[in-house]
C-alpha cells in the first residue's frame, strides 16, 4: 500500500483569486458578501490533496483539514494500464507593459480504466509537481500488476 499526502497543491489558486476580488467589489453591494467570499477562498486555499494505492485500487481524495470533500476512486480490476508523462508549456501574458513567460513543467498520471458497456477511456487522474512522486505511484501500480507504459 502507498499512501502519498501531497499536502497542500494550490490548483485552486486561480479560483480563489477570484473570491478575494469577487467579495471586495461584492462589498460595494452588500456587506455580507467580503467574509463569505473571504472564508471561501481561505478554504480554497487550505485544500489537501492525498493519493493512495491499495491492494483494492487508486484514489485520489481532496479534503479541507479532516474532513473530505472529494474522492475519486478506480478499482484494481477496471485498471487496464498506467501512464507518467511529462508534460511541458509555456505561457506568455503581459502585465503593466511587461513581458512574462510562465514555463509550467508537471507529469501527469493516466489511467486507461474500463468502463463496461460504455467501453475503454483514458482518464488524466492527477498532475505531479515533481517526477519522484508520481515514479512513487507508478511504481505502487506496477506492484498491483498494472501494466504501466
Amino acid at each position: 500500500m502507498t499512501h502519498l499526502d501531497l499536502g497542500r497543491q494550490y490548483e485552486s489558486l486561480p479560483y480563489a483569486g477570484m473570491l478575494f476580488f469577487a467579495a471586495v467589489f461584492g462589498a460595494h453591494v452588500h456587506i455580507i458578501s467580503l467574509p463569505i467570499g473571504v472564508l471561501a477562498g481561505v478554504a480554497l486555499l487550505l485544500l489537501e490533496t492525498t493519493v493512495s494505492v491499495t491492494s483494492q485500487g487508486f484514489s485520489v481524495v481532496k479534503r479541507l483539514g479532516r474532513f473530505p470533500l472529494r474522492r475519486d476512486h478506480w478499482a484494481k480490476d477496471q485498471i487496464l494500464g498506467a501512464s507518467l508523462q511529462e508534460h511541458r508549456d509555456v505561457t506568455t501574458y503581459t502585465s503593466w507593459s511587461q513581458r512574462n513567460t510562465v514555463r509550467a513543467h508537471s507529469f501527469i498520471l493516466t489511467l486507461r480504466v474500463d468502463r463496461g458497456k460504455k467501453g475503454v477511456e483514458d482518464l488524466e487522474v492527477y498532475e505531479f509537481a515533481k517526477r519522484a512522486d508520481g515514479n512513487q505511484v507508478v511504481e505502487a501500480l506496477k506492484s498491483l500488476h498494472i501494466p504501466v507504459a
